[in-house]
């Protein structure tokens, strides 16, 4: 499971298995559904935080989502209607169930034209057999 360089939008695990981590890299978001991670969890468990921001002014509206086996667990709807800043907006703990397909989407509520987003996720992992490696 241990992960030497990080796979954008797939889950990574640090040498010593303890910690796992996901970042989509810079995504172009239009007024699709955009995918900016994805994975499937195997017998470990996580328990995670997210955050997604950007690095473009723009007024335009978005809604992300998270899902889990294609069901929706939480979301936000971020109002940029004043070009106000685009701090990482980050949601509370949350666990992650072993053989768990986790999803996180984006899409531009007001616009059709790609604006770049990303999204991270960290999370200590349970469950995983603990290499010693730090």
């Amino acid at each position: 499971m241990t992960s030497q360089q990080p796979t954008p939008t797939a889950l990574n695990f640090t040498p010593d298995n303890l910690r796992a981590f996901a970042y989509s890299g810079p995504v172009a978001v239009t007024n699709d559904e955009n995918t900016l991670i994805e994975f499937t969890t195997n017998s470990e468990y996580l328990v995670a935080k997210v955050g997604i921001g950007s690095l473009e002014a723009q007024g335009d509206d978005y809604g992300w989502r998270i899902y889990m086996n294609d069901i929706i667990i939480n979301g936000r709807y971020l109002d940029r209607t004043y070009n106000e800043g685009y701090d990482m907006d980050v949601i509370t703990e949350f666990i992650i169930p072993p053989f768990t397909n986790f999803k996180m989407t984006l899409d531009n509520h007001t616009g059709a034209s790609g604006r770049t987003w990303m999204a991270m996720l960290s999370a200590r992992a349970y469950g995983m057999t603990e290499t010693g490696y730090q």
